[in-house]
């Protein structure tokens, strides 16, 4: 019967480990929890980084056509001017003649 206790004891105490030891592991598991959703919120917000600048490239292609178009009117204007210009000699000298 006492060798029996003594099983019984060694039993419990080899528990009394177990439980202990699962107590040690447990910080260590939040730790990794945490560690796992720190790397999924980054990710993620790079993900929402990379959209952001796609759209904003979307909306700077969108911008360009207006910019080219109103880019013609002004090259025309100049091209008119430069043409004028010995339209407006000549009447000088007409006007000097």
């Amino acid at each position: 019967q006492l060798q029996q206790i003594s099983l019984l004891l060694q039993l419990l105490r080899l528990q009394l480990q177990q439980i202990s030891l699962l107590l040690q592991l447990l910080p260590l598991q939040l730790q990794q929890q945490s560690l796992q959703l720190q790397r999924l919120q980054l990710q993620q917000q790079s993900l929402r980084l990379q959209l952001l600048r796609l759209q904003l490239q979307q909306i700077s292609l969108q911008l360009q056509p207006p910019c080219l178009q109103l880019q013609l009117p002004q090259l025309q204007l100049q091209l008119l001017s430069q043409q004028l210009q010995p339209l407006g000699l000549q009447l000088q000298v007409l006007i000097l003649q």
